[in-house]
């Protein structure tokens, strides 16, 4: 009877021990799964989703109990267009034909997912079909959703690299090169003399802003340039940052006009950057404006923010092109303006500027009649305390 009490203990002790490793086994891949980086989900053949580790949840911007039991479909296309799927019977057809086309090619499924637009987040999502081990049936799916938002802007960083050297460099540095050799070739009398190295001095100032401002631009954009932040009086500032363009205006034959309350708040702003972006629009209101009109830089507040606007009576945008003033590079194709030199960097650096302050900038425009841009500027419980 001892022997059998000892042989019956063993083997007690023996299925204990096998069922602690396996739940401890268990825990692992559970810890595992849920520890990966990148979002994995698993589904059954109608697609609805029986596992999610919280990366996932976190992609998808919903919690891990919110996403179990919902359609993977459905829920992809509402964190891809923040619009419900119309119908599960929908989802349930596209997991049926995402599940048909697997199971016939025996190959994964893999495109782009474009995810929020404030900062926008780039994925890739990867499908594979889960098969039964004997006669292949289809048991579910495998999802997983890996983030390549910093892939993404490394090659927009190369593309835009690209396009500042292959069209935005070359024709300062061709008129720099092809008025050198001139001056190196022939002997011209000392005014050609002085109008050439007059040219040439302006390409290379130009070669530069456009150097300065792409550098800036991409610093911004990084995140490797903070603002250096300080208590402003807007007042005070704009009037010293009108003080270097009057001579400007006045020479292209335009009034700048002011518009300033007598209360305006402070705002906590990087003084050179602001510098920089306010410069920027009302230099390009001369720029663009005809002889005998008039710019007018106002400032305005409320409550929750300050707005710097700077509007010129010039020829106006077109509609289709507001929508990509921003952009980096993008010049509006106008005759009147084939004259004008310009980097299409200065209005793409504006905004990264209000956007590195948590602002915005505006644009309104009426063809013939002229252009409004505004800095909108936040303000914070101290700034809205001060000016009340």
């Amino acid at each position: 009877m001892q022997v059998k009490g000892t042989s019956f203990n063993d083997r007690a002790e023996a299925s204990l021990k096998a069922k602690q490793e396996l739940l401890a086994r268990a825990q692992f891949v559970d810890h595992a799964l849920c520890s990966v980086e990148d979002g994995l989900l698993l589904t059954d053949p109608s697609g609805m989703v029986i596992f999610a580790n919280p990366r996932a949840a976190q992609i998808l911007g919903l919690s891990e109990t919110a996403l179990s039991g919902g359609n993977l479909f459905a829920q992809l296309m509402i964190a891809e267009t923040g619009v419900k799927a119309s119908g599960e019977l929908q989802s349930i057809q596209r997991a049926q034909e995402a599940l048909s086309q697997l199971s016939a090619g025996r190959v994964g499924l893999e495109r782009e997912l474009v995810i929020g637009t404030a900062p926008t987040r780039y994925y890739t999502l990867r499908l594979a079909v889960v098969a039964g081990p004997q006669d292949k049936t289809p048991l579910g799916l495998v999802a997983t959703i890996s983030e390549i938002t910093k892939q993404r802007e490394l090659q927009r960083t190369q593309n835009d690299v690209m396009a500042l050297v292959t069209h935005e460099m070359k024709t300062p540095l061709t008129a720099i090169q092809g008025l050198s050799e001139v001056l190196l070739t022939f002997e011209p009398d000392a005014a050609k003399r002085r109008e050439l190295t007059g040219a040439i001095n302006e390409a290379a100032q130009r070669l530069r802003r456009m150097i300065d401002e792409y550098l800036d631009l991409t610093r911004l954009e990084a995140g490797a340039m903070s603002p250096r932040q300080a208590f402003l009086r807007i007042t005070t500032f704009l009037e010293q940052t009108l003080l270097l363009l009057d001579p400007v205006a006045a020479q292209r034959q335009i009034r700048v006009r002011r518009v300033f309350p007598e209360q305006l708040p402070v705002v906590w702003a990087d003084a050179d950057l602001l510098a920089r972006a306010v410069t920027n629009l009302i230099a390009n209101a001369i720029k663009y404006s005809p002889p005998h009109t008039e710019i007018t830089v106002s400032a305005q507040a409320d409550d929750q923010v300050l707005g710097i606007s700077v509007a010129d009576q010039g020829n106006g945008i077109a509609p289709e092109h507001l929508v990509r003033i921003f952009e980096k590079f993008y010049r509006i194709p106008r005759v009147e303006d084939a004259d004008e030199p310009g980097t299409g960097l200065g209005l793409a650096l504006v905004r990264e500027i209000a956007e590195s302050h948590g602002g915005r900038v505006t644009v309104e425009s009426q063809l013939n009649l002229g252009s409004t841009f505004t800095i909108w500027l936040p303000l914070s419980t101290v700034e809205r305390e001060t000016h009340n």
